[in-house]
């Protein structure tokens, strides 16, 4: 018996946090090189990325990647527009890689602003280590 395959919607793209997970190998769904991959992306967090990139989405947080079916982290669903050609003005891959960029460029700024309050409150003790002697 043959199985229908299910006809995906034109117009989305689902994108799972797996595909950004820096401890995730190809294999295991990873879709972005290590260097351009994040520690722990959540659902939250690509929301926030797809909010700043001004991409039309949807959240489901009940869903999961088939690969980590035990880990139900969401998906996002990235609906987009298609030319009258029927051509998509950016690809999935596309999609995927301007969120990786942004989500990057997020968890460095969060490491900086930590680094820099731990150098202040740093400063601060030392303040009051020289002024109490």
């Amino acid at each position: 018996m043959l199985r229908r395959r299910r006809q995906k919607s034109n117009n989305q793209y689902v994108i799972y946090p797996e595909y950004f997970d820096v401890n995730l190998s190809r294999a295991e769904g990873r879709r972005i090189s290590r260097n351009k991959a994040v520690e722990n992306p959540s659902i939250n967090k690509l929301s926030f990325v797809s909010s700043k990139l001004k991409l039309n989405y949807t959240v489901q947080k009940d869903k999961y990647y088939s690969k980590r079916w035990w880990n139900r982290q969401g998906r996002i669903i990235v609906e987009f527009e298609r030319s009258e050609e029927g051509v998509a003005e950016f690809s999935k891959t596309e999609v995927i890689t301007k969120i990786a960029a942004l989500a990057q460029k997020a968890v460095s700024k969060k490491k900086e602003l930590t680094k820099a309050e731990e150098e202040a409150e740093e400063r601060a003790r030392r303040r009051t280590k020289s002024a109490k002697r």
